[in-house]
């Protein structure tokens, strides 16, 4: 199939959703994280690893959706 076939956009949208709420959900969890409302043994930076690696995943995504919205500031970095 040549790119950019309809089923094609429509898989691409429903894994960009998933990984977005995820990426919201690790940015929910550090907020917790420091503000000391987190029990857990995870570390800030093994939290903060999946945001550069979220990032580059959603804009590879977003090459396949004819429509996609911009992802705004999404870097490609670890936070500092």
């Amino acid at each position: 199939m040549p790119p950019g076939f309809p089923a094609e956009a429509q898989f691409a949208k429903g894994v960009l959703g998933t990984v977005k709420a995820f990426y919201d959900f690790v940015q929910r969890i550090i907020v917790q994280y420091r503000d000391d409302q987190l029990l857990s043994k995870a570390t800030l930076r093994f939290l903060e690893h999946h945001f550069p690696e979220s990032c580059y995943f959603m804009r590879k995504l977003t090459v396949c959706i004819p429509d996609a919205s911009p992802l705004g500031s999404c870097p490609l970095t670890r936070p500092c």
